[in-house]
């Protein structure tokens, strides 16, 4: 069994949230005449105080007070912001938790500042304190109940908790209010793309790119949702308008990668990811979706520097220590895999690409019966999952204990399998083979298999090819 477990790009989050003061005459207010903590790539920043982007002297846009970015470069006092032309001067900006104290102060020492509280909730919105953030709006919506942007964010934040009836009533209310608001749009398209209800989140999405046709977010988020339907190429047709849009947003880039991984251009992936991290080294996505292609080429020692990269730059990312501990698997560097997946366990017990990982490690260590439980938990948490209904087509067709196979369902998981991956994905037709040849249908198990030895990296080339020549001679396939 081979896992094919990979990244998708962090698109339900991209620029979803309405940050800046846009309409709440902020003025040009900050505190003191120095910038406060250190600003580093990678890091988030709050703009304090209202002021320009510029390209040498040339002005090319304004930040408004509350807008908060990740900084991808620096250059003495000034900042590159993700998602803006220009360079940023630092002493408008702060850090996060700086910038709450601020509003926070402002707030209490006068509560009838409708924009501090506007900007207080989108802070503790960033910093996933809803409940802190759901009171801000609520206060703010006090001193203005026509105010659209409020409306908008104060449902964003209820989504994030998932009370999703009252998350959609607010973006209702926004676009009532404002007809033309094309980030309620969006973000209405968000909450319907979290339900799974991908029709209208793409209905939505299309309504904020009529109305912001040069807003990069619209495009990846319904490049996320077009993905989803396996339309790659329209998906990819946003991304790359995304960068033409704005070459500074790496998500993108890293959109790009991960639909060039679907089409197996794994080369074409590992540019698109370089390109992500050019703009900023720190995006753990694209050292995920790099590193996972490079293990798919084969290049395993190099896979794995990427993963390492990603689980140090960030800790408790889910996506990065499975991937981490797949490759793990395939060095059979058991504990460290182990490991990881309790890290993994821990942070998302319920999510189907762990219990495939411990599957397969269970596999390896020929720990059937417990690999066989793993299996079928992942399939019980995804059933739509090819990942995981290869998995467990590959454990019924392939056990070397005659009790634990099954034909009819082997071949039953491996063809769904197939049918999500539409035949492109050589791990997946090579489990369709060996579940056929181990249903005795010799001369299907041939075709798949040679199907497979076609698409296979050439590191797993002799693999398919030991399995072929079992096929030939009418012989099934067991681990």
């Amino acid at each position: 069994m081979y896992l094919s477990l990979h990244s998708t790009p962090s698109i339900r989050r991209t620029l979803a949230h309405w940050t800046g003061a846009v309409g709440l005459a902020l003025g040009t207010w900050i505190v003191g005449a120095a910038t406060g903590t250190a600003q580093e790539p990678g890091q988030f920043i709050v703009v304090v105080g209202e002021s320009t982007l510029k390209v040498r002297d040339d002005v090319v846009g304004t930040l408004y007070p509350g807008t908060i970015l990740k900084v991808t470069q620096t250059n003495g006092k000034w900042l590159a912001l993700e998602g803006q032309r220009g360079w940023f001067d630092k002493n408008y900006v702060r850090g996060v938790e700086e910038a709450i104290q601020l509003y926070q102060e402002r707030t209490a020492s006068n509560p009838g500042d409708l924009a501090a509280w506007s900007i207080l909730g989108s802070l503790y919105f960033h910093e996933d304190v809803f409940p802190a953030s759901i009171e801000a709006y609520n206060q703010a919506l006090r001193l203005d109940s026509k105010r659209p942007q409020l409306f908008n964010n104060r449902g964003l934040t209820l989504s994030a908790q998932g009370r999703f009836e009252l998350a959609e009533k607010d973006f209702q209310t926004a676009i009532r209010l404002a007809p033309k608001y094309a980030q309620a749009y969006a973000n209405l398209g968000w909450l319907y793309f979290t339900s799974d209800k991908l029709p209208e989140a793409i209905q939505q999405y299309n309504k904020a790119i009529e109305l912001e046709k040069d807003n990069p977010s619209h495009y990846i988020n319904r490049a996320g949702c077009l993905r989803e339907q396996n339309r790659l190429d329209e998906a990819m047709r946003d991304f790359v308008k995304a960068v033409e849009l704005s070459g500074n947003v790496p998500d993108a880039y890293v959109g790009q990668s991960t639909i060039l991984m679907d089409k197996l251009d794994f080369g074409g992936a590992i540019a698109a990811a370089d390109k992500a991290l050019e703009l900023d080294k720190t995006n753990v996505q694209a050292m995920i979706n790099r590193g996972w292609a490079k293990h798919l080429q084969g290049n395993v020692d190099e896979a794995l520097a990427d993963l390492n990269t990603a689980v140090t730059t960030e800790p408790g990312s889910l996506l990065a220590l499975l991937n981490r501990s797949a490759v793990l698997l395939e060095l059979k560097r058991y504990p460290e895999a182990e490991a990881d997946l309790k890290q993994a366990e821990a942070l998302d017990a319920e999510h189907p690409g762990v219990w495939l990982n411990w599957g397969e490690l269970f596999w390896q260590q020929r720990r059937f019966a417990e690999a066989l439980a793993a299996y079928q938990k992942s399939l019980a948490l995804g059933p739509d999952l090819a990942e995981g209904q290869n998995g467990l087509a590959w454990f019924y067709a392939t056990c070397p204990e005659d009790d634990k196979r099954q034909s009819a369902e082997a071949v039953r998981l491996a063809i769904a399998a197939n049918k999500t991956t539409q035949n492109n994905d050589w791990s997946h037709l090579d489990t369709l083979a060996a579940a056929y040849a181990n249903a005795e249908k010799y001369a299907d198990a041939i075709r798949f298999a040679e199907a497979a030895l076609k698409l296979a990296p050439e590191n797993k080339k002799p693999d398919v090819e030991q399995r072929l020549a079992l096929y030939r001679q009418n012989q099934p396939y067991r681990w």
